[in-house]
């Protein structure tokens, strides 16, 4: 019933796998939690920290205190205003909640009294602090440069307390504070987002995204125009930029901060000698590898740190 000049309609290979940001560990579920949930910080397009749900925030006691102050037109996507209350309460959940998260400790463990409530000897955190409705002041266990930028990863994200009091699978129908909300999901087929007319931020200029799943092939649903974009996939890559093609121009291609590798269990023979690492590294081509079977969509890493970040 979505006019089509009123969505942006896209083709994903799959869906998530939950709404739930305490437990979310792959990308697949993350990028459609980053949309109708957030958290206090976020990056701007050039990667600098700013703020989302927090308006701004002090350093104190050495770089070891954060005093975060809520934005006031931060509000669920119902219409109830955020408080400090509710951002306590989704990172304690998260260290409390039955399915384990190593994301939500990896993420969130800095904060002190997290520990406690990750191992369930402790169900609040010390360092969570509610001075008001708006003030949250957050103490860490020693001064990190990097905490700020952590609390950008969707683990950190503000959940309603009384949406996941509905029960286990809450997060089918989320109250969330991001830019999109829930519109409807059919699992197999259809993924559709509506713009947050709360939204504390600058709105969406596009009343509905609509991600269809699963099942088709996204050049010919988009020569069709059945669907505005998709992923291509590695086969189609050569056809998509030879010269005769006529969707070359459209074809957009960037480097993905990830990187792919093979680890060795190296206490264990033969892989405890670092020659024979050094051999199995040495005897693959990765070179002739990412021509060959990935057609030149992937580079040569050469460290942990992917080319593109």
């Amino acid at each position: 019933g979505i006019s089509r000049n009123q969505a942006l309609t896209l083709y994903l290979n799959d869906g998530p796998v939950t709404l739930d940001p305490a437990i979310s560990q792959e990308t697949k579920s993350l990028q459609y939690i980053a949309q109708i949930f957030s958290g206090l910080i976020t990056f701007d397009s050039d990667l600098n920290i700013k703020p989302d749900l927090a308006s701004g925030w002090r350093i104190s006691n050495k770089g070891k205190t954060y005093t975060f102050t809520i934005d006031e037109k931060a509000r669920f996507h119902d219409g109830r205003p955020l408080i400090a209350n509710d951002v306590k309460y989704s990172w304690e959940r998260a260290g409390n909640t039955d399915d384990d998260s190593a994301t939500s400790k990896a993420y969130l463990d800095d904060i002190v009294g997290m520990k406690n409530v990750f191992d369930g000897t402790a169900e609040n955190a010390t360092g969570i602090e509610v001075l008001d409705d708006r003030t949250l002041r957050v103490t860490i266990d020693a001064p990190k440069a990097h905490f700020l930028s952590k609390l950008s990863h969707p683990s950190t994200y503000v959940v309603d307390r009384q949406n996941v009091k509905q029960g286990p699978y809450w997060w089918a129908k989320p109250n969330g504070t991001g830019p999109f909300k829930l519109k409807g999901w059919d699992y197999m087929t259809l993924f559709v987002l509506e713009a947050n007319s709360n939204y504390h931020g600058v709105p969406p200029k596009i009343p509905f995204v609509i991600f269809k799943l699963y099942g088709g092939d996204p050049i010919s649903m988009y020569e069709s125009g059945e669907i505005d974009g998709g992923n291509v996939y590695v086969e189609d890559v050569v056809r998509l930029t030879s010269k005769e093609n006529p969707l070359k121009g459209k074809l957009s291609m960037k480097t993905d901060m990830t990187i792919h590798y093979v680890g060795f269990v190296s206490d264990k023979e033969p892989f405890n000698d670092p020659l024979v690492r050094k051999a199995f590294m040495l005897a693959i081509d990765r070179s002739k590898l990412i021509a060959d079977i990935y057609k030149g969509t992937k580079q040569v890493a050469q460290g942990f740190l992917p080319p593109g970040l």
